[in-house]
């Protein structure tokens, strides 16, 4: 059902994000300038996790005819379930979900739109981890989200990646976002070692509250984010699933410039 109901908005950003990718067949390659090449990163990493830029596209740096390379870029996701996630949004237009099923809504969109855009052009994979209590990994850079084989995983069973997905997105327990923050940013660092000739950019999807009392910890470690990394390799953005008339309290963690707030699907796609 979240599927369906996602897949008019999916088709609806395809064709727009991408017009901008050269598909992976043709011999012509995009070409990036010194400083691009010397950050390490394929893509403009400042755009890439604003909605609108990123659906639209606008992630790709302009030719130059310096040096070339194919974009690629991984997408590191972070889902809060913890029980607040369990709570009812108040969407203006009279349509309420809970946040966790706005949250399921979001990924999968988002998963969907990818894995279109990986199939025809070969650019984008993603890694998914959920946190409450502690933090997990759900889907690693080497397991496609759309396929159907059914992987082991340490529960010992078998699965495919939707199903532990769709399993892993239900809320429970309380909200650790600092140890969350800190395990991803070591999961990220581990598979930027891997994958070297990607552009890596982090999405939070959650609804910023910390069970913890760890809201200045969380603030600091996020505004440190650029220096834990090699500069332009890894950019970040929030997804938080609130009302608008508490986007400044919402965004106090994480900035103007790192955050979106909506209450509803349309809103945070937009």
């Amino acid at each position: 059902q979240i599927v369906a109901g996602v897949l008019p908005s999916v088709d609806a950003w395809y064709s727009t994000f991408t017009s901008a990718l050269p598909k992976e067949e043709e011999e012509e390659e995009l070409e990036f300038d010194d400083d691009h090449v010397r950050r390490g990163s394929r893509i403009n990493m400042r755009e890439v996790m604003k909605p609108l830029s990123f659906m639209s596209g606008a992630v790709f740096k302009a030719e130059t005819g310096v040096e070339t390379t194919k974009p690629q870029l991984l997408v590191h996701f972070l889902v809060d379930v913890s029980g607040s996630m369990a709570d009812l949004t108040s969407s203006a237009g009279g349509v309420n979900d809970t946040k966790i099923r706005l949250a399921q809504k979001m990924f999968v969109f988002y998963s969907e739109l990818m894995s279109r855009v990986r199939k025809e052009y070969g650019y984008i994979n993603t890694t998914m981890s959920v946190f409450s209590d502690s933090v997990r990994t759900v889907k690693g850079a080497d397991q496609l989200y759309d396929s159907s084989d059914r992987y082991d995983y340490e529960t010992e069973e078998q699965m495919t990646v939707k199903a532990r997905i769709m399993q892993a997105l239900t809320a429970y327990g309380g909200t650790n976002m600092y140890d969350a923050f800190e395990g991803i940013i070591r999961m990220i660092n581990e598979t930027m070692e891997r994958y070297t000739d990607y552009g890596h950019s982090f999405l939070l999807i959650g609804d910023g509250m910390d069970t913890k009392k760890n809201e200045e910890k969380i603030r600091s470690l996020w505004r440190q984010w650029d220096n834990s990394f090699d500069a332009g390799r890894c950019m970040r953005h929030a997804l938080l699933l609130g009302e608008q008339k508490n986007e400044t309290q919402l965004k106090s963690i994480f900035g103007d410039d790192y955050a979106n707030v909506g209450d509803d699907f349309d809103s945070l796609v937009d």
